[in-house]
């Protein structure tokens, strides 16, 4: 399923909202100078007049590049992202669940759909939540 495919049609319900989270992550060896790899998370939810969330997506891209010892960048021609490479990702045998990383992000989108501000901000981060175990 494409990511915003689950957000089609209910953006003139009230609002959306759309987020971005980067994190850079950089190491190096012999051959290269550098290499850097980026964690782009994107994450849009759309809510109703009341602010309870009607459509829900995430998803990550993670490209890397290279610095090599004569200082050329490069990167990649074209990155994919986690759920753009559905099963092809290899979540599937580290998942306590037994799933890929695109059915997480789309149980958890499930999850908020019907939810308010509030009602998410008090969703625990310990794990003790039963419907997200």
């Amino acid at each position: 399923m494409k990511p915003l495919s689950r957000l089609q049609g209910v953006f003139g319900q009230s609002s959306y909202a759309v987020s971005t989270l980067r994190a850079f992550r950089s190491f190096s060896d012999k051959q290269v100078k550098a290499r850097l790899q980026i964690h782009e998370q994107v994450n849009g939810l759309t809510l109703d007049a009341d602010g309870r969330v009607t459509g829900a997506v995430a998803d990550v891209a993670e490209p890397a590049l290279t610095v090599g010892a004569d200082g050329t960048v490069s990167a990649p021609e074209m990155v994919k992202t986690k759920v753009e490479l559905g099963d092809s990702y290899g979540m599937r045998g580290a998942s306590s669940l037994g799933k890929e990383w695109y059915e997480h992000s789309e149980g958890w989108c499930d999850y908020l759909k019907g939810k308010t501000r509030t009602e998410i901000a008090g969703i625990p981060d310990d794990g003790s939540d039963a419907d997200l175990a």
